[in-house]
């Protein structure tokens, strides 16, 4: 009875929604900022709760961007069936009170330790690892930096060990990058850390920094709180590797019980040398205790929709945005407007605006909007793995995240408002590195509005986001991103902060670029990586 119920309410809102959205004047432009703005005043609405994978609002959401695609006139890119592409996950219970990470240290006077999840660590775990054990090893800021001559790792055999390192990047006195001249580089990036010591051999990461850093560390731990609740990991496979977050002032605590081991002047060196000798304490061990329970399997949905003549045969462009949000979190609605209604909504947008032209593309484009992002990369991930178009026949990947506000050029600044124009009309264009010519694209279309394009190349090793499974598959792909701010993943992230202009301009300009890229005489031709190309930005 109460099953049947739930259903009728969720057709009942479903048709509802839609409902809402045809009220939209049929007569206006597509790429107007009434049509973004009728998307957004759903998908970021309360009703949907956030969005979340596997709860009622993440479902509206997908039904909703389905009926739209119908609506279009968009042909189904399941079988030419179905709108939907089912994605298994395995849902489970993280019992944090059980997960624990267990220390002992000294030889003459051994002194154990044991720090509980959620008070004295946090830990994103991506598997059903149950425990994991090792000596220590502490490796300055985890940086391998060969065009520097910088080695953090240098003469060091952390194979089987537990590897601590500080996050961020070594600063000159002045507060200047080592690396970057200024501009942070892919050095200081998590998931460059967390790559490098799985490579290095390492059985997990412990990422930490000086007590008198622990109030911004704290701050980003809370923002990333929502990120580490997600309980839901990919069957087939993900990432084993567990990335520890140690509250600073535990881990000079925990640090302090190693037997002549000066860690308070450990640190002093690291900042005055900007690096830090690495060590090893074979004396210290620590074991990594996780605990799951209730593993579920289960499904997502990626939403396609294709437009062309046929599926069989021929390139298509590819247009992404994931749809889902991480739903309701300590009682508050995070509303996710930026991330990522707005690419929602410009995919929905694109997709009135090209359905008319068809017959005038010369390769078909397929659209896609992702499920379970937010959970790691679990649509796009599973979509190269089971390409509904041949990846050898994609001309190009065109992901939208995070494209409706005025945010800052650097995750640095972001708690500044902007300050000039430059700054307000910011739009990161992320591309391929090997494939330079997108580059050229992007900066060759019509830009009368005056958007402050900058365009990054990527290397494809160390990415966030939906581009990222495309780029390490040697898809070419374009990530367009309006810059940080701090609402991302708070309730803050809603309809009233959107730019709207802005987002309508943007949109503007990636339609531009997907008429060219399904326009192009060839496909695009690979060209030399340069090394010093950088990741995305983490966000």
């Amino acid at each position: 009875m109460l099953r049947n119920l739930k259903k009728l309410v969720f057709a009942c809102l479903l048709a509802f929604f839609v409902s809402m959205c045809s009220a939209v004047d049929p007569e206006a432009s597509a790429l107007e900022e009434a049509t973004l703005r009728g998307h957004m005043e759903l998908l970021a609405s309360a009703e949907l709760q956030g969005r979340k994978a596997l709860e009622s609002g993440g479902e509206i959401a997908a039904r909703y961007i389905a009926s739209q695609f119908r609506k279009y006139g968009l042909q189904p890119g399941i079988n030419n069936h179905s709108y939907f592409q089912s994605v298994p996950v395995e849902t489970f219970e993280f019992q944090g009170s059980e997960t624990v990470l267990h220390s002992q240290s000294g030889q003459d006077t051994v002194q154990t330790k044991t720090l509980r999840w959620g008070e004295d660590f946090w830990v994103f775990p991506r598997k059903m690892i149950t425990s994991v054990s090792g000596d220590v090893s502490i490796c300055g800021y985890g940086v391998q930096a060969p065009e520097a001559d910088y080695d953090d790792y240098q003469g060091m055999d952390v194979g089987g060990n537990f590897v601590m390192v500080f996050w961020g990047e070594p600063e000159t006195g002045d507060t200047t990058n080592l690396f970057g001249k200024g501009k942070p580089t892919r050095h200081g990036m998590i998931p460059v850390k967390v790559k490098l010591a799985e490579k290095m051999g390492a059985v997990g990461l412990i990422l930490t920094t000086w007590p008198s850093q622990r109030e911004q560390w704290m701050q980003t731990v809370e923002r990333k709180k929502a990120d580490w609740d997600s309980n839901i990991i990919q069957s087939e496979g993900d990432l084993e590797f567990p990335v520890i977050y140690l509250d600073p002032d535990k881990a000079s605590r925990l640090m302090d019980t190693v037997d002549d081991f000066a860690y308070g002047e450990y640190i002093q060196e690291l900042v005055s040398q900007f690096k830090g000798i690495p060590i090893s304490f074979p004396e210290m061990e620590l074991r990594f205790d996780v605990s799951f329970t209730n593993i579920i399997v289960d499904t997502v949905v990626n939403v396609v929709g294709w437009l062309g003549d046929s599926m069989v045969g021929g390139d298509a462009v590819i247009i992404g945005a994931h749809y889902d949000h991480i739903g309701v979190v300590d009682g508050q609605v995070c509303y996710g407007a930026d991330d990522n209604a707005s690419g929602v909504s410009a995919l929905l947008t694109l997709a009135e605006a090209l359905a008319p032209m068809k017959d005038q593309l010369q390769r078909s484009v397929l659209f896609v909007s992702f499920g379970a992002e937010e959970a790691g990369l679990i649509g796009s991930r599973y979509y190269v793995e089971h390409p509904i178009h041949p990846l050898e026949n994609t001309v190009a990947m065109v992901n939208m995240d995070c494209i409706g506000r005025e945010g800052s050029n650097s995750y640095r600044t972001m708690h500044r408002p902007p300050q000039t124009e430059e700054e307000r009309n910011l739009l990161f264009a992320f591309y391929s590195a090997q494939y330079p010519d997108l580059k050229d694209i992007v900066l060759g279309m019509p830009n009368p509005d005056k958007l402050s394009l900058r365009p990054s190349a990527l290397t494809g090793r160390f990415d966030f986001g939906d581009h990222a499974p495309f780029l390490h598959s040697n898809i070419p792909a374009l990530f367009f991103f309006s810059g940080y701010h701090t609402d991302y993943h708070t309730p803050n992230d809603s309809i009233e902060r959107i730019v709207f202009p802005k987002l309508t301009r943007i949109t503007t300009l990636i339609y531009h670029v997907v008429v060219e890229l399904a326009n192009k005489s060839a496909m695009l031709e690979a060209a030399e990586v340069d090394p010093a190309a950088s990741p995305t930005p983490m966000r």
